[in-house]
């Protein structure tokens, strides 16, 4: 599983570098339904909301305080030939995500401006961390087609290096995400709702 940890919100340059991935199989074989999970902060203020999600979102393996992130999983399977190798015409992929983001309930006294600014910054993040299920879901199937055309140049693919190759694919995805986030500054190029250091 990957936990993919974010700073904050919006982003939006997709980006990337020379990342090189093989033409894939139609992402539908890969296609993800995100499941939503909720933290829940406080305040009235957008300083209270801001201090509320430092103190109770998530933090990275540093310590440091994010704002959402996204799990995701690849789960990879196939049949087995005869001689116990690949069947490269018999392989699924199961792709999953979990997107945690903040839930703020306005207090009675936080303005009207303030409840509009989170209602399109929540969305803002959810659509940074969607970036995050998208470099899954588009390359994920990289798998098959990667599987196959060993498969056809080398003859038969054992399991072993069958999940060598897969955890190659695993590692470009992870790196893209990597990227993506370096690239956008984990969506800070908005200038908003930056963590402090904690």
């Amino acid at each position: 599983m990957v936990r993919r940890l974010i700073a904050l919100g919006l982003l939006v340059t997709s980006c990337l570098s020379g990342e090189k991935f093989e033409a894939a199989p139609a992402p539908e074989l890969c296609k993800i339904e995100p499941q939503y999970r909720f933290y829940d902060v406080h305040g009235s203020s957008p300083e209270e909301v801001r201090a509320s999600m430092v103190e109770r979102g998530p933090k990275d393996v540093g310590g440091k305080a994010r704002f959402a992130y996204t799990d995701w999983h690849i789960s990879w399977r196939w049949r087995r030939t005869p001689t116990g190798n690949v069947d490269p015409n018999a392989i699924t992929l199961e792709c999953t995500a979990e997107v945690l983001l903040p839930r703020w309930k306005p207090t009675s006294t936080a303005s009207v401006d303030f409840i509009r600014a989170w209602h399109r910054y929540v969305e803002h993040v959810r659509e940074h961390e969607l970036k995050h299920v998208e470099h899954v879901s588009a390359r994920a199937p990289e798998i098959i087609a990667r599987l196959r055309r060993v498969s056809d140049e080398r003859g038969a693919v054992s399991t072993t290096y069958a999940n060598t190759l897969v955890n190659q694919i695993v590692n470009r995805i992870k790196a893209l995400d990597r990227a993506y986030d370096r690239a956008t500054n984990h969506g800070r190029t908005e200038g908003l709702w930056i963590v402090d250091p904690v």
